[in-house]
């Protein structure tokens, strides 16, 4: 459920909303997961297998090596902004074309925060705070309205900021007195200001901003009155990359279980190994001296396995902890993982059958890579909708924006990928009966290595050229 009304924000009202209460504990454990602290996956996936192997009963210290999490969440929005996009406006005159290059670096470094934001908490937001600035809000402190008949359409934002002491120095760690607590050294928030972005039948916005005292889990009294704030039109903007609501889904949810065992597979290969760096010892039993009171005087270093006189020399007592299986347990899992975030495993140099992928040639990264780039065409064409709505608020203070005449212009995903190789294009024209696409696709490809070579050439032919007048004269 979502919040119906921003009257919600009054004095003695709970918050956060009971109804988002498990969104934004979610929200809290996925952004752990990003730091590192895999304490918050599931104990079911993590801790049995490891209690098994070890025969132990308390619970194991997982020992993390590659947190994929955070690998996930930072590669996606190089993938979708990797390659810069150009705006545009249908009409556009030399000013509104000056303003829009000036908002797109902007607009890019709050869009790759969004993009990441989706990653893990399976919304992105975006606000405008002044005329061409585009920013990025933490989804654990925003609280959308909706209609109370469709809960997918968006008439008003809540953000709602916890603080101590002075409001411009923001000091908090989550949305709930909890998670202030841990980063603030114990202290919990005493304010929070709420930001209300209203939307009118006019399709135009109201803002404002309030500042009320803060108890454990409720809003207290006001601190000072509701007051007008600049806005754009429209002032926020979200966007999910999946789901089937205006929260989305967080990518980090399909992820734990497998993760969960990358984890605890390798914690039990660690394990195993270290049997080896310390192993037991056999040693015959009259290698030991023994007091009357059956206190050994000389005693190996470390633990000791006695065997009958006569048996073998002494050695150490070594095993197989059938590594490969361990490896390629995780090789699996790893691979559930990448096919999961829609990633190739080409993209992050996994291994594949034991030994490092070598690429010749953009061409083939870019054929192995297709999922990825089908991927990033969709989180794109996702994103738009929230990128235009942010566009048109920036730049409200001079322009009234149609939203549909804004045009984003992606360059084609992973499309200047490492070398072409030449041969494989010319095959492509050549079956170009069978798959005219591709084959219109190398032919520009060709077109442009040729023009390049032909650009080459005609350098070198000109450095020449004026070389030769100048020999010449040194002959003379």
């Amino acid at each position: 459920m979502t919040l119906s009304s921003v009257a919600y924000v009054r004095e003695g009202a709970t918050w956060p909303p009971v109804s988002e209460n498990v969104r934004v504990q979610r929200a809290h454990s996925n952004v752990r997961l990003y730091r590192g602290d895999f304490s918050e996956l599931n104990p079911d996936d993590v801790d049995r297998s490891q209690l098994r192997f070890r025969g132990l009963t308390q619970t194991p210290q997982l020992r993390v090596t590659f947190n994929m999490f955070r690998m996930v969440a930072r590669l996606w929005p190089e993938l979708v902004f990797g390659t810069n996009p150009v705006l545009d406006y249908d009409g556009a005159d030399a000013a509104l074309t000056a303003r829009l290059e000036r908002l797109t670096p902007h607009l890019l470094r709050a869009g790759a925060a969004a993009v990441k934001d989706c990653i893990r908490y399976g919304v992105g937001v975006l606000i405008t705070r002044k005329p061409g600035m585009v920013e990025v809000v933490d989804p654990r402190f925003w609280f959308p309205v909706t209609a109370p008949d469709d809960l997918n359409d968006i008439r008003g934002h809540i953000i709602a900021y916890p603080y101590i002491g002075d409001p411009d120095s923001l000091a908090f760690e989550g949305s709930t007195p909890r998670g202030t607590a841990k980063a603030t050294g114990g202290t919990t928030p005493d304010r929070i200001r709420i930001y209300r972005y209203m939307r009118t039948e006019a399709d135009m916005w109201t803002c404002e901003t309030a500042v009320f005292h803060y108890g454990s889990s409720t809003i207290g009294r006001m601190a000072s009155g509701w007051a007008p704030v600049d806005c754009g039109s429209p002032p926020v903007a979200s966007a999910v990359l999946s789901g089937d609501d205006i929260y989305g889904e967080s990518l980090f949810d399909d992820l734990r279980a497998h993760v969960a065992e990358i984890n605890s597979r390798e914690t039990q290969l660690a394990e195993a190994l270290d049997k080896h760096v310390d192993p037991h010892l056999a040693v015959p039993e009259d290698s030991i001296e023994v007091d009357e009171q059956g206190r050994a005087r000389v005693s190996p270093k470390g633990m000791a396995i006695f065997v009958p006189v006569g048996a073998h020399n002494p050695e150490y007592v070594t095993w197989s902890p059938e590594a490969e299986a361990h490896v390629a347990s995780v090789r699996r899992a790893e691979q559930r993982v990448y096919s999961l975030a829609g990633i190739s495993h080409i993209l992050v140099n996994a291994l594949n059958e034991g030994q490092r992928v070598t690429l010749p040639s953009g061409t083939a990264l870019r054929r192995l890579a297709i999922i990825t780039a089908q991927r990033v065409r969709t989180y794109r064409a996702m994103l738009e909708p929230a990128l235009r709505d942010i566009i048109r608020g920036a730049l409200s203070d001079a322009y009234n924006l149609d939203p549909h005449l804004i045009a984003i212009n992606w360059p084609p995903p992973l499309d200047d990928s490492g070398p072409d190789d030449v041969g494989e294009l010319v095959k492509l024209i050549e079956a170009g009966a069978a798959d005219p696409v591709d084959a219109a696709q190398a032919v520009n490809r060709v077109n442009r290595l040729r023009a390049v070579e032909i650009a080459e050439a005609g350098r070198e032919r000109l450095q020449s050229q004026r070389a030769a007048p100048m020999a010449g004269a040194g002959g003379q």
